[in-house]
């Protein structure tokens, strides 16, 4: 088999694509983040600040959509809570790249039966909530492929809120290794 890879598009109301980005799995596991043009020729570097800088007209950002935080190294067990109408285990997940001490955070509330989270809160420095995401809908795509449908995010202080159906998925088989 090949190696993991996904690929998200934003699209405007008449299906055209307004962004792109790629996601690629090195041979180490280590995900890279590459910006797609238009017309899918080129490709560039995607940096830390273009992914979490909120997209243009949503309050969502890439690592939002691309639930990449999923993979950020230093994972710790914290606890359990209720979260969904549901047991889960709480868990912390530093920033990457952040300076040592206190630094930002994000803390998931996972499903132990399904592995999946149905929670996700960002924290900065101090402890204090930023941003909350609660996962509304879930979709089986294949085998052990899960993904979100339907998820709220609320951000703070502002408490605005913002609601991300997705309408489509699309599963293909990737490239095999050479």
């Amino acid at each position: 088999g090949g190696r993991p890879q996904a690929e998200y598009r934003l699209r405007d109301g008449f299906g055209g694509d307004v962004a792109r980005l790629r996601l690629t799995s090195d041979e180490e596991g280590v995900i890279r983040f590459h910006f797609v043009d238009r017309g899918g020729a080129r490709e560039r570097p995607a940096t830390w600040e273009q992914l979490a800088r909120p997209l243009e007209g949503l309050d969502l950002t890439w690592i939002d959509l691309s639930l990449s935080f999923l993979w950020w190294p230093g994972a710790e067990e914290a606890g359990a809570d209720r979260a969904a109408g549901r047991d889960t285990v709480l868990i912390n997940l530093p920033v990457p790249g952040g300076p040592e001490g206190p630094r930002p955070m994000l803390r998931l509330w996972v499903d132990p039966e399904t592995g999946l989270f149905v929670r996700a809160e960002s924290r900065d420095a101090r402890g204090t909530v930023t941003r909350q995401l609660n996962v509304k809908t879930l979709r089986h795509l294949a085998d052990e492929t899960w993904a979100i449908q339907d998820i709220d995010v609320v951000s703070f202080p502002a408490r605005t809120r913002t609601r991300l159906f997705v309408e489509s998925f699309e599963v293909t088989e990737s490239e095999p290794e050479p």
